[in-house]
């Protein structure tokens, strides 16, 4: 059973928007994408389509993010995944549009089968691949497996169903909510997650410590007296510099890695919760 409300409502055609929170398990097998196919695609048909095509890369990224924060929540830090809704769209088989008033309560025995995917897709394809992989593993008898396989089968998406809905209504939903919202400037999400030191070794979003690094080394580059950048740099992508702090903090981060040459840096840090100014030196003294 999934209970939703009403959000809003248009009962003289017959459409209407609800708001719930649906089983991931119950989504597997009955929802579908679409995407925008060019001349060359095998598939290409007559339908017309809005969106874009699911990319391999981002689920594995997005796969990895979701395996990430549920360590994280094991481990006592909070670590939310997706607080914001995938949208759906269906046609109607629960509402009386005769009294289809918005806050009333809707029952829905279960997804339809075929129910589109508007908008994060990526969401629930990677959330399904890191499902299918650890069911996998969890016949390894492998331990974090089978508590994120367990973490994962009581997880529930927070779902906007668009009813009855035609395509080029639907389409209208998928630009509002990609391309019409303001993004979050990049440099912006850089500054937001590189100004405290992590509070512990476990990472809550990807590469937090080398994004803190990173971030700390572009506040040296535009601050201090000693560095060839002081001024240059647009923190937070405004202003009259030159270099734009996200670009800089990227071209760093190449260097955080694993085999990159400030690698040590990052395992310092994570040791020691300690910044030493190993990197900071080096790169005044090669750009001065």
């Amino acid at each position: 059973m999934i209970i939703t409300q009403i959000q809003q409502s248009t009962p003289n055609t017959k459409k209407a928007v609800l708001s719930g929170l649906v089983h991931f398990v119950d989504l597997i097998g009955r929802v579908r994408y679409s995407y925008k196919k060019d001349k060359d695609d095998i598939h290409t048909s007559d339908d017309i389509e809005y969106q874009r095509r699911v990319d391999d890369s981002r689920l594995n990224e997005i796969s990895r993010f979701i395996e990430q924060s549920i360590i994280c929540s094991k481990k006592g830090i909070t670590a939310p995944i997706f607080p914001t809704s995938i949208i759906l769209a269906a046609d109607n088989e629960w509402i009386n549009f005769n009294d289809a008033l918005p806050g009333k309560v809707i029952e829905m025995q279960e997804i339809p089968q075929g129910t589109l995917i508007v908008d994060g897709q990526h969401r629930f394809f990677g959330m399904q691949k890191l499902y299918n992989k650890v069911k996998e593993e969890r016949t390894l008898f492998n331990e974090i497996s089978s508590e994120i396989l367990d973490y994962l089968e009581n997880y529930y998406f927070n779902c906007t169903i668009l009813v009855n809905y035609d395509l080029w209504e639907q389409a209208q939903v998928f630009a509002s909510v990609n391309f019409n919202q303001k993004k979050v400037n990049k440099s912006l999400f850089y500054d937001i997650y590189g100004i405290n030191l992590p509070d512990n070794n476990y990472i809550t979003i990807p590469k937090q410590n080398e994004i803190y690094i990173a971030h700390q080394l572009v506040k040296h580059l535009d601050s201090s007296d000693e560095s060839p950048f002081k001024g240059f740099v647009r923190m937070l992508g405004k202003g009259k510099g030159f270099i734009s702090q996200a670009f800089l903090v990227e071209c760093f981060m190449k260097h955080l890695t694993e085999n990159g040459i400030w690698s040590d840096t990052v395992t310092i840090l994570k040791e020691t919760g300690k910044l030493n100014n190993f990197a900071a030196n080096e790169l005044t003294a090669y750009l001065a």
